[in-house]
């Protein structure tokens, strides 16, 4: 191939740094609700959320825990065991969250693996909002 004569030969070469990383799993919440979505306070609501291993080999067994308001400044509701899982593999769990003394509209998370136990996973914490409504257990009717 001939020479091309330009104006500068300074820009012709690119960089990319490109990590080659081992196969890794990872770990997702795929989709999360909350029955019934309008409670009477007292009453216990289902907290379910699908958990997802579309990463490339098995994703240890880990937890997804349950926050009124956000995971870093709200308040742990609970948590339930995510088995171990295969790649594509899926679990749905559920926890049952007692509304008393909850009154009031609440955003509900779920994150799965939350406290990063196995970091070498590179596990993302994927997190679901879930819109929750306490309403009053009793009703005046004037």
């Amino acid at each position: 191939a001939g020479a091309i004569d330009e104006v500068s030969k300074e820009d012709n070469v690119a960089t990319r740094d490109v990590d080659v990383l081992p196969p890794l799993p990872n770990l997702r919440i795929t989709f999360a609700t909350a029955e019934p979505a309008s409670p009477s306070e007292g009453a216990l609501v289902t907290l379910r959320a699908r958990v997802e291993n579309n990463g490339s080999v098995l994703a240890a067994a880990t937890e997804v825990r349950f926050y009124r308001e956000t995971p870093r400044l709200g308040i742990q509701l609970g948590e339930t065991e995510v088995p171990a899982l295969v790649p594509g593999g899926s679990v749905e769990v559920t926890f049952e969250w007692d509304t008393t003394a909850q009154l009031g509209s609440h955003t509900v998370h779920a994150a799965v693996d939350p406290d990063d136990a196995d970091v070498r996973e590179r596990v993302d914490i994927a997190r679901s909002s879930l819109p929750e409504e306490a309403a009053p257990s009793a009703v005046a009717h004037g």
